[in-house]
């Protein structure tokens, strides 16, 4: 009967190791797969640094350098003028001239 059991703990480890050894590969190859696709992204993100050096130190440099040497200064703002009516302005240079009028009439009267 022990004889048995050992027989049956034996077929049991093995089975064990078995599928330990097969998680084992499965894991080393999941492992390797990850290290590739690491090595992937690593170049594309070098890839994309390269392209934005040169970019920065070509067009973004010349358009920089342009706008430097074009740069207009804005105009100066036009002052807002109050926008009148006519007849307003037209009554205001009437009071004004009527207002000088009896003083001129004074003048007149005591010359």
């Amino acid at each position: 009967a022990s004889e048995e059991a050992a027989k049956t703990t034996k077929e049991a480890s093995r089975t064990a190791q078995n599928e330990a050894e097969t998680e084992h590969k499965a894991m080393l190859k999941a492992q390797q797969q990850g290290a590739s696709d690491m090595r992937t992204a690593s170049a594309g993100v070098d890839a994309a640094k390269a392209e934005l050096t040169e970019l920065d130190e070509g067009a973004l440099a010349a358009f920089g350098e342009l706008l430097e040497f074009t740069e207009i200064p804005p105009p100066a703002p036009i002052p807002a003028q109050e926008e009148q009516d006519p007849a307003p302005a037209t009554d205001a240079a009437a009071l004004a001239a009527d207002a000088a009028t009896p003083a001129d009439a004074a003048d007149a009267a005591s010359a």
